[in-house]
């Protein structure tokens, strides 16, 4: 049996995660694919990521276009905050 404060996580997908940073962060496509930037991956793929489920262009997105994703927009926000001379720490 599942706890009750670990339901409401089985609930969401990859492409469900995509389109809440998109929302959150105010993305555009040309942003998003810029993240995605060592990935290749086209608008078209980018755009059925995005789709609702019952679209006839829906494209369920795997684990490694999110890590991806992920990676290169924590990249993007880094140099960034860098820029604004916040003092960002590499691992060793």
């Amino acid at each position: 049996m599942i706890p009750r404060h670990e339901q409401h996580l089985q609930k969401h997908n990859q492409n469900d995660v995509l389109r809440r940073l998109r929302y959150i962060l105010d993305l555009n496509d040309k942003r998003m694919m810029f993240c995605l930037a060592n990935f290749k991956l086209g608008n078209h793929e980018l755009s059925a990521f995005l789709s609702k489920t019952d679209h006839k262009n829906y494209r369920k997105c795997h684990d490694q276009v999110l890590r991806y994703f992920l990676k290169g927009l924590r990249l993007h926000h880094r140099t960034t905050d860098t820029d604004q001379g916040a003092t960002i720490y590499k691992s060793q």
